[in-house]
């Protein structure tokens, strides 16, 4: 059974070690902890609506592209930077708009508060 408190426990955790590696400059690792945060804010609001939690990425993704059009255009427009960075130097740039995003979704769904 999952339980949103784990959602919300490897959120925080996702975002703690995202922006260490950024501070760092390790923007390969920061991209893709950044974008497993917000995959996981996905799963937060889909499991909340839906009682479903999305069992792979490809899941995920049509899911959201039904559901939650609104977040699959972000997650959709987020996830070749997270591919990337198995095959390429990701950017600061690149960081930045990923980070943002998840930013965005995490005072826009009241998330940034449970996290504290």
């Amino acid at each position: 059974m999952v339980e949103l408190s784990v959602l919300y426990k490897n959120l925080k955790e996702y975002l703690s070690y995202a922006r260490e590696a950024y501070n760092k400059e390790n923007y390969n690792t920061a991209v893709t902890l950044f974008f497993k945060a917000l995959v996981t804010i996905c799963d937060i609001e889909i499991f909340k609506r839906t009682k479903i939690l999305p069992s792979s990425h490809d899941n995920r993704f049509r899911t959201l592209e039904a559901r939650f059009p609104y977040l699959y255009r972000i997650v959709d427009r987020d996830f070749p930077y997270y591919t990337d960075s198995y095959r390429i130097t990701i950017s600061k740039r690149v960081v930045d708009l990923v980070k943002k995003d998840v930013e965005k979704l995490l005072k826009e769904f009241g998330m940034d508060e449970k996290i504290k």
